[in-house]
């Protein structure tokens, strides 16, 4: 099994989004040119767009916002197929009120979930390993979700599972990020 994308397949891909952004940017050429938007909201919003394509090119380091992240949840809520969960997202300042940078509230029986983001702090990158990136905890929170180990006991070999099994969430969160933005594994090393 190849772990390489079809070449045709994500030069699909790309020309969709490509055509998209090309779509949505002559229709605001035509507007402007019909001085509906020139000299008012035209140049934000040709700026707006092209910012949120360049930020297409890699995963979301740092949320701007909520409204951004909330954009990003609907997203990736759609291709893990959780539509159907009802999700809060909330951002903490307090390093030791998340007990890494991310944390979910899951209830499965109700099918909700509220997720705990860290707000990003730049000297905290000093010290990583990882590089830190938001849509990846954010993803990696989604993935509980739909993979929430059960295992209640806190003994030795059920914590061991516990922890490969996280493992294995990690790298599953970080593949859907390499398979969207075409990066490699490298681009998660914070060194």
């Amino acid at each position: 099994m190849s772990n390489v994308l079809d070449h045709d397949v994500l030069l699909g891909i790309i020309e969709g989004k490509v055509r998209d952004w090309k779509d949505e940017f002559y229709e605001k050429m035509d507007l402007m040119e019909d001085g509906v938007l020139f000299g008012t909201t035209y140049e934000k919003e040709l700026m707006s767009l092209i910012e949120r394509e360049k930020r297409k090119s890699e995963p979301v380091i740092e949320f701007k916002d909520i409204d951004e992240a909330v954009e990003y949840l609907q997203y990736w809520q759609k291709v893990l197929f959780l539509d159907d969960w009802i999700i809060k997202l909330e951002f903490v300042n307090d390093f030791g009120a998340v007990y890494s940078s991310s944390d979910n509230d899951i209830c499965l029986e109700k099918k909700s979930a509220v997720i705990i983001l860290r707000i990003y702090d730049a000297d905290d990158d000093k010290d990583r390993i990882g590089k830190f990136c938001h849509e990846k905890l954010l993803v990696h929170e989604l993935l509980h979700c739909k993979y929430d180990n059960l295992f209640l006991k806190r003994d030795c070999e059920s914590r061991c599972l516990d922890v490969y099994e996280h493992q294995n969430l990690e790298q599953m969160a970080k593949t859907l990020m390499m398979v969207k933005y075409g990066i490699g594994f490298e681009w998660f090393r914070g060194f």
